[in-house]
Parts: structure tokens; sequence; C-alpha cells
């Protein structure tokens, strides 16, 4: 209903003196409220003045637990940034989610060279949950989980806006040249530098401080983006996802946030990087500041609310992403950051992964209540489901938290939470926390602690309790880890290698057309794809690529080069293969009915995009070295909604870079989009054979993308979508010259 009618609405129902249509109005309102989730980045759990902090002020956050439900034994989705995010995201804990770490991962994402390991472009996400519910969603902050342009941007993640830093690295430094805004750079009026330098690198006669600053001040920026976005969707229901990056070192922020704390005179001397990110003259000061600039930046979301007459109708939400820190010249011991609890932020002991986390709605949430329930970040998903009248999705790792939000005395269904980081796992049972340790040697320790009796994790009862139930409690915990091939841990099993030759026989066969088939023996209902020759060249210099592909479970149909081929009318090519495949089902049986995948080499790419853009058959489609791109392909990718991969290496007269740029660029913005530039692809490399020495060499790798993307776009296979992801270090993604959303 647009904003005019449901001013109609309202006006007829108080004419009419219809109390229950507005009662009704009411309620509606009330069973689908806004909602503003705002995420302190390294806050640590005894950081704020409802946690029994007195150094640094933060009336704000405090008002929220006053007026809401403070959970007192809340827990973050990681021990840092990046998959603690994806947890919040997705629903997900770390023994199931796609991003579990920090990835090393440094791709040369795009030309802009920034970014993380990203979401997959189909991920659900809170944002898509809200977004399909008719919410408007803006993401406003450090995101962390993707790069411009890429697949894991907010834009394609569920966000209808995003202004802030894409890449967590960027985030270091608060006074960065840009931000991003919807895909577009936001140039800022700072100068810009690295969050690595010095002291001794500021040149002499500088003032070293001013050299570490600028004039906007990031999450100021941030800031009166999302106020913008509250006043342009005041009237309809909206997600603001406020994922600051603050109080997440460097050390920086403005002069008038840290004169509130100089006169403290906390601060010996000053702090000269020697433990990370930039220097400060005033270390403590600057630290205290940043969190009371923070809050104060919550306290304008929540005026902005008054202001609107949202209160009784806005969910906020208040938590961290991880806890306190202890590098970049921070000082936890001097603010007791993590009260009592032991470990810091990367650590899963209590102080690495127990978070504030405070919810206030009015009329909804009692004021001033204190809720014990162990909750995480992967309740967040289905609780705003529920909340917005969305079917809670099947598969998640949390639980919604609607009824003990509206009643702290209410009960959660009993299940555990898990943790995973590097070579360590957690799982929380009730009160028992039992973690385990996998030690350089291979082997592996645990302990067991009683956090209602010892919540500083002093004294492992791991030898006092039933050995029994420990056993247990250990075989639930292995049970709860899903093996990624991005974030192994010991114990899980042999990786596989998409550059080896697969686990199926393969028959190779003639067809009546002159096409060949290569067809996995044992496999039933394998998918199919299509093989499109270069004009230039026959079905059996395929031979090895496609022998390779049906030997890891896919049916391979390499046809006629498509002479004859029309751009304008391609359904004779569609018919002449499915005659092909008529008689493929007829002589081996088992091949899928389902979406065709479509590869493509050369001038082979024409009649591939032609099909993508008008067939319902053709779900997927891979270019390799597309050749003969013109204006009229450009319209046609325009128009093809399937997942593509366009990879291309060295130039050549029929490959020419500027227009496979532009192409690879094209399309819907639902349809996923990768573009891989391998500079050492060349005619020939895919196919040729491989020499089992050679599993490294760029045509294996080139062999393995291929055969990735095939299996995850076809089969849905997860194992293979995360081996694509790892390849990504290799090769360049994405839109590589336009600077679109």
């Amino acid at each position: 209903m647009n904003t005019f009618l449901l001013h109609l609405s309202l006006c007829l129902a108080v004419f009419l003196g219809s109390s229950e249509a507005g009662q009704n109005q009411e309620r509606a309102a009330i069973d689908r409220p806004n909602v503003i989730l705002f995420m302190a980045d390294d806050l640590g759990w005894g950081e704020v003045g409802y946690q029994g902090q007195t150094r640094i002020r933060t009336p704000h956050i405090d008002r929220l637990a006053a007026e809401g439900m403070q959970f007192s034994q809340a827990y973050s989705g990681h021990t840092v940034c990046a998959p603690s995010r994806c947890v919040l995201l997705t629903g997900l804990h770390t023994g199931h989610a796609q991003v579990r770490g920090n990835s090393p991962w440094s791709s040369p994402l795009h030309v802009l060279e920034e970014g993380q390991e990203p979401l997959r472009y189909d991920t659900l996400t809170f944002g898509r949950v809200l977004q399909a519910a008719g919410y408007a969603t803006g993401a406003f902050g450090k995101w962390g989980v993707g790069a411009p342009r890429d697949e894991g941007r907010p834009l394609a993640q569920g966000f209808d806006t995003f202004v802030g830093f894409m890449c967590q690295k960027r985030a270091h430094d608060h006074y960065p040249p840009a931000l991003w805004k919807d895909g577009d750079p936001l140039v800022l009026n700072n100068p810009g530098y690295t969050p690595s330098k010095r002291w001794s690198q500021v040149p002499e006669g500088e003032d070293p401080w001013a050299a570490f600053s600028g004039e906007d001040y990031a999450a100021d920026v941030m800031l009166d983006e999302a106020l913008a976005f509250l006043d342009r969707n005041q009237a309809a229901p909206f997600l603001l996802y406020f994922p600051t990056p603050v109080p997440h070192v460097s050390l920086q922020v403005p002069e008038d946030s840290l004169g509130e704390y100089l006169e403290s005179d906390w601060d010996d001397g000053p702090y000269l990087g020697d433990k990370g990110y930039l220097p400060h003259r005033s270390p403590r000061a600057a630290y205290a500041a940043m969190v009371t600039r923070m809050d104060a930046g919550l306290g304008r979301l929540l005026a902005k609310v008054d202001e609107l007459g949202l209160g009784k109708n806005t969910l906020v939400i208040f938590t961290s992403d991880n806890g306190a820190t202890f590098n970049g010249g921070t000082d936890s011991a001097f603010f007791e950051s993590n009260g009592d609890l032991r470990g810091f932020k990367t650590s899963l002991w209590e102080g690495g992964i127990r978070v504030p986390f405070v919810a206030r709605w009015e009329g909804q949430i009692p004021p001033a209540s204190v809720n014990s329930t162990p909750i995480g970040f992967q309740d967040v998903l289905p609780t705003l489901a529920e909340l917005v009248g969305q079917p809670n999705p099947a598969d998640l790792d949390g639980v919604s938290l609607v009824e003990i939000l509206r009643d702290p005395k209410a009960d959660l269904p009993e299940r555990d939470l898990y943790f995973e980081t590097g070579q360590r796992q957690a799982l929380r049972s009730g009160d028992l926390k039992v973690m385990t340790h996998v030690k350089k040697n291979g082997s592996r320790s645990f302990s067991l602690y009683d956090l209602a009796k010892d919540p500083q994790e002093a004294n492992d009862i791991s030898k006092k309790v039933d050995g029994k139930m420990l056993e247990e409690m250990l075989g639930r915990l292995a049970a709860e880890h899903t093996p990624s091939p991005r974030f192994p841990i010991a114990g899980d099993p042999p990786l596989w290698d998409s550059s080896k030759r697969g686990i199926h026989e393969v028959r190779t066969l003639e067809l009546t057309s002159g096409a060949r088939a290569s067809v996995p023996s044992a496999a039933t209902h394998s998918p199919l794809v299509i093989l499109v020759p270069d004009a230039k060249r026959k079905p059996q210099d395929y031979e090895a690529l496609a022998e390779h592909l049906a030997s890891h479970g896919l049916s391979v149909l390499t046809v006629l080069a498509g002479e004859g081929f029309s751009p304008e009318d391609p359904s004779p090519v569609e018919q002449a293969w499915a005659l092909d495949v008529e008689e493929l089902r007829a002589r081996v049986g088992g091949v899928s009915s389902g979406p065709w995948g479509v590869l493509s080499h050369g001038t082979g790419a024409g009649i591939a995009v032609a099909l993508g853009a008008t067939s319902e058959r053709v779900g997927v489609v891979c270019f390799l070295q597309p050749a003969g791109v013109n204006e009229q392909t450009h319209e046609q990718m325009n128009g093809c909604d399937a997942a593509t991969l366009v990879l291309v290496g060295g130039a050549d007269d029929s490959c020419d870079f500027v227009a496979i740029n532009r192409f690879a660029q094209m399309g819907p913005p639902s349809a996923r989009r990768l573009y891989g530039n391998i500079p050492d692809l060349a005619q020939g490399a895919l196919w040729e054979q491989v020499d089992s020495n050679m599993k490294q060499a760029p045509r294996a790798i080139q062999r393995s993308i291929v055969l990735e993307f095939l299996l995850t776009e076809l089969t849905g296979d997860t194992r293979a979508g995360e081996y694509l992801i790892t390849r990504r270090g290799k090769w360049k993604v994405g839109h590589p010259f336009a600077l679109q959303p």
C-alpha cells in the first residue's frame, strides 16, 4: 500500500469512528517493526556502563539497557571481524558458515585491490529476508565479507543501499580518502595514508599527530547517511544495519571528542605504533573518546527515531562483533575491557566471544529486564524473519528470540552454541563449555568449564566429571563441524583436487550428427554440459577437457561449431542440440532433464550468449576466450540471466580485451557474473592433456575453475563453490572497469 492510500485509509477509519480498524492498523505496525541493528567493532563485554564500566561514558547504550533487555550471556559469531559478520548475516555458526576466519586470501579483486572473502551471490542473509518482506534495507559501516562490484557486495546480499568500508583492512584508517556509496567512490576530504605508518615516517618539521587525521571522520559520514536513510524511509518498514568500524584501532578520533578525556590525565606518554596500527599522543584518552563518540552516534539515531515518532514500532539492537582487542595502543587491563572474563579478541575464551547485547522495543520488550539465556549471533536472522512474517528458513543454526524478547521468563529450546577458529573448537551446552585444541604435533587436548560457577574459566573440570558425559559432549562438538576447503581444521577428510581426474569412468560416444558425448558411466541423472567449440576446431579437439569434466559427474556433449548459426534466431541450433540430447538419452540414459550448462570457446561465444539470452533450457554459461564479441552480443548479454563465467587470457586478434571486459560486466543485476583474467590462458591450454606432475600449472588451474563453476551452478555443490572461491586468489574477478553496484 503506498503512502497516499495508507493515509486515506487511516483518515476514513477515524472519520467513520472505526476503533477496530485503528487497532488493527496499530497491531499490524507492531507485528512488523522497523529494525536498527547497531554493531560496534572490538568493543569489550565490560566497556559499557551497564556492565560496570566506570571510566568510559556510554550513556546511550546504557539508556537502551534501561529501556530494554540486557542479554548477560550473549555471544558473537566468532573471535574476529569477517566470520563474526558472516554468522550474524546468515544465521549459520562457524561450523557451517562460508567465512570462518579473517581470510588471508589477498586476491587482487578488480583493479581496486581491496576486499575480503565474499559471501556467495545466492546467500541467504537477514537483509535478503527483510527485503523480501517489503522492507527498505540499508547498511552503513564496515562490511568485510565482499569487495566492490563482487558477488559479496552488500547490494548483492539484500541491501538497497550501502555506505562505508567494503574492505575491513581499509577500515583501519578512520580518515580514509574515500568510502563506497552504492558502488561508487564517495570522496572525502582526507589525505589518505597507510594505517601502518609510524612516527618515524613523518617528515621532519611536520606535526606527527596531524599526519594521522583529516577533515571527514568516516563514522560521522556513515552516520549522516544513515540518518538520511531514516528520513527517506520513515513511512515504510526499514532495516538499518550499522556495523560501525569503531572502536577498532587505529586510535583516531576528532579533537572535540578527545578533549572530553584529556583532562583525566590517564596517559603516561604517547603510543608510537610499536604494537601495530597508527601512533597516538594520548592512547587511553583516544580509545575512551572513540567509544563515547560511537555511543553519541547511537544517540543520534535514537533521537531521530523519536523525532519521527517511530519509537513504538522500532526494534533497536546493540552489540559488538567480538571481545576487546589487545593491540594498536589499546589498554584493556586499564579499562577492564572484558570485566573478569578470560581472554581477548582472537581467542575462544569468554573474553573473546561474549559481547554486550541489548534490545529495545517500546511496549513489547519489558524495560530494565535481564535475560541470562545463552544466545548467539546466529539467532538474529530467524528472529527478524519471525518478526516480519517471513517463514523461518530451514537448516539454520539459530533460533528465534521473539518469545523471550517479549517474556524474559520464557525458555528457548535446548540447543548447543558452537564456535571454531583455526585449530580450536568450543561448544557451550547449558552451563558447561568444552574446548578442544589441536597441537602442532597433531595431538588434541581438551578442557571443560562450568560457567555458572567459574565464568573466568580458571578451573578445568574435565577430569572430575563423568567420562561418558564428556565423551558425548565431544561427539556433539565434532558433529557441529562441516569440513570447509577454505578453512580446514585437523581431522577433516583429504582435500578434493579438481585438477585431478574424478572418480567416474568415462564413456565416449560418437553421435549421428557428428557431435561427441563424454558421459560418466556410473552416474545417474548427471547434469548436461553443451561444449561449443571455436569455429576453427572440431569436437575431437576437446576430448581431454570433456573427459575431465565427465570424470567428475557431468555429461558433456561436444557439438559442431554451429554452421549457419544466426544470432537473430538461434532456435535451429537449440533444436539441433535437442536432437543430440535425445539421442544421447536414448543410448545411455541417466542424463538430467534440468537446465543445460553451456561451455563455449572462442567464436562459440556467439552461440552461447544467444542461447543463454533466449532459451529456457540454458541456466549456466561459461565463456573461454570469447571471440567475435560485438554490440549485438553485448545486447544479448544484457538479456541473459544465466549465471556466467568469463575467462580470458593472452590477447590476440580475435580476443579484444576492451570488448570482452564490457561483455563480462553486462546482464541483469540479479544474475551471477564472474570474470577471470588469467594471463596464462592461451589457445589450447584448457583442453590439452595435463601431466600428473603439472597439477599447479596454469592450464590445470583453469580447468579446475571451469569444473568448479559448473558443479556449483548445475549441482549446487557447496564444496566446489568453496574451491572456486579459493581459486579466485589467483585471478581477478568481477566487473573490471565499470563502477556498477
